[in-house]
């Protein structure tokens, strides 16, 4: 029995190293990004911003890889601010919106549609370091004050991800990705969380 398992074990083994092979490669993509709040019933305006990195892919069969990405990410959402003078006689909407420049890491498991590359289908957890944050206003004035009371921003960003994809042939491949924070974005206590939807293309670059 002990060698029976032996053999199994040295079987598979030896099968999983004959079809594994890395994919390495460059992805760049549109972003659009809102945050919600847990405590206001509320979504900003989406905001479109750039994603640019590189992908490794681990691939174990013919249903199944695994990979880790590092990407530029820029996030943040749109709004408008009401304000009113001192003596409530006079009334301006401010439009702002919140700039924010994320390092991720997404950790992936893909799945490939009957075990052909023509459609897959991804999900995971990404990680997501802060590097800067900034508000931008149609007033000047507004935008300065803004940044000068603005709360502290955390700076690590725990998010789930989910999406597809298609592959389209000579290395390149598509796809949309829903990414759902789980953490708050800054110390405010309104809970502010990141959503966003990213669209990439990415092309196998080397593969060995």
């Amino acid at each position: 029995m002990k060698k029976v398992i032996l053999v199994t074990i040295i079987a598979l083994t030896m099968s999983l190293h004959s079809y594994a092979q890395f994919t390495i490669g460059p992805k760049a993509g549109l972003n659009l990004s809102t945050v919600h709040s847990t405590k206001v019933d509320d979504y900003a305006d989406y905001k479109t911003g750039l994603n640019a990195g590189f992908f490794g892919k681990y691939s174990i069969n013919n249903s199944f890889d695994l990979q880790v990405e590092l990407l530029y990410a820029q996030l943040g959402y749109k709004d408008n601010m009401p304000t009113f003078d001192y003596d409530g006689s006079g009334f301006e909407n401010f439009n702002y919106k919140l700039i924010a420049h994320n390092l991720d890491v997404p950790l992936l498991v893909k799945y490939n549609l009957l075990g052909r590359p023509w459609i897959f289908f991804e999900g995971g957890v990404q990680l997501g370091f802060s590097l800067s944050n900034k508000y931008s206003c149609n007033d000047k004035d507004v935008e300065r004050a803004m940044n000068e009371l603005k709360p502290e921003f955390n700076t690590f960003d725990f998010q789930l991800l989910g999406g597809l994809g298609f592959y389209l042939g000579s290395g390149f491949s598509v796809n949309a990705r829903y990414c759902h924070g789980l953490t708050d974005m800054m110390d405010s206590g309104l809970h502010m969380r990141n959503r966003a939807f990213q669209f990439s293309l990415a092309y196998n670059l080397w593969q060995f």
